[in-house]
């Protein structure tokens, strides 16, 4: 069974994808990366926000954070299997929509 998403988990696979596509620099590191997109994912923060916490670019905020969720769709379980796992969750929301409660 999954965990919730974690920063740390995500690093994992941001540093990963690195060494998958053979990056040699990048200026922020795999953990502040997942940081940034957790960010953005979690509270809503605009990427000019998060250009500015992190001295960068909105330009590469908007590049760490499409590669993030491209990142994240790779290792998403697919639509038959997510339904048909018990999740320690009691409600599952198919179509990525946030809800409030």
């Amino acid at each position: 069974m999954r965990s919730p998403l974690s920063t740390a988990h995500l690093s994992l696979l941001l540093r990963q994808r690195r060494t998958e596509i053979g990056t040699r620099w990048r200026r922020l590191t795999p953990a502040q990366h997942a940081l940034l997109v957790l960010t953005h994912l979690r509270c809503g923060d605009t990427l000019t926000q998060l250009a500015i916490s992190f001295d960068i670019g909105t330009t590469t905020a908007y590049r760490h954070v499409t590669e993030a969720i491209n990142v994240l769709k790779a290792h998403a379980p697919q639509l038959a299997e997510a339904l048909t796992k018990p999740w320690r969750h009691p409600t599952t929301i198919i179509d990525g929509t946030l809800i409030p409660t």
